[in-house]
């Protein structure tokens, strides 16, 4: 497994590497943890826009990108090395198009009691002129101790009975990319053969550490 020091000076190159596109940054390393300043583990149960504005107004992230998305690095270790790991990212809440009228034709053609109450619930907030989001989180995780799932997956917040087993432990740098190149597509294309980027990815990639999951599914799926 790599050393914490240098998954700190992967994060720290990373940050370096993007500086450009984010706007605050949190992060240090202490007691055997890469993390933000005033860390608090779990997840929340709250619906995505309060989960989202908590952790903005608790500081609860390691980069905050200039659309105000956040993303959390968190690596934990022992003295027999790797314990924990959170790659997660939180996009920005994003409103809903959608008119009033839909809302109620959604309800009258539902077949569903629970959904009836849904419909009834956005129509209500919609009708205070409360916008409607929809919009969740991404997380890598690993735990090397776990013993109910993967050690290594990547989920979608919300969906807690399906996890997508992941080969890889992967660096910062890895994660950061990903969301840079899926969302500021334009201006990562701008940069992405700067020999900075190349440099950072080919020694990420150098520093890989596979994991004993059986089937890989999530590159199973890229290679579709």
């Amino acid at each position: 497994m790599i050393p914490i020091n240098n998954v700190f000076e992967n994060l720290d190159a990373t940050y370096k590497a993007f500086k450009d596109f984010i706007i605050d940054r949190n992060y240090s390393e202490q007691n055997n943890e890469i993390c933000w300043p005033s860390y608090k583990s779990g997840i929340s149960k709250q619906v995505y826009s309060k989960q989202y504005e908590d952790l903005i107004a608790n500081r609860q992230f390691t980069f905050l990108l200039t659309d105000r998305s956040a993303v959390q690095i968190y690596y934990s270790y022992d003295n027999t090395g790797l314990k924990k790991i959170r790659l997660a990212y939180y996009p920005a809440p994003k409103t809903i198009n959608i008119e009033r009228e839909d809302i109620d034709t959604y309800y009258g053609e539902t077949f569903s009691e629970a959904l009836e109450a849904h419909y009834m619930l956005l129509h209500d907030l919609m009708g205070q002129g409360i916008s409607v989001s929809n919009t969740t989180h991404v997380r890598f995780d690993y735990d090397r101790d776990v013993t109910s799932h993967n050690t290594n997956h990547l989920q979608i917040d919300g969906i807690q009975e399906l996890r997508i087993p992941f080969k890889h432990i992967i660096l910062p740098f890895h994660f950061v990319d990903f969301i840079i190149q899926n969302t500021y597509s334009d201006e990562y294309f701008k940069i992405n053969k700067s020999p900075n980027i190349v440099y950072l990815l080919a020694s990420s990639n150098k520093n890989l550490t596979d994991v004993d999951i059986g089937h890989d599914y999530y590159s199973i799926f890229m290679s579709m």
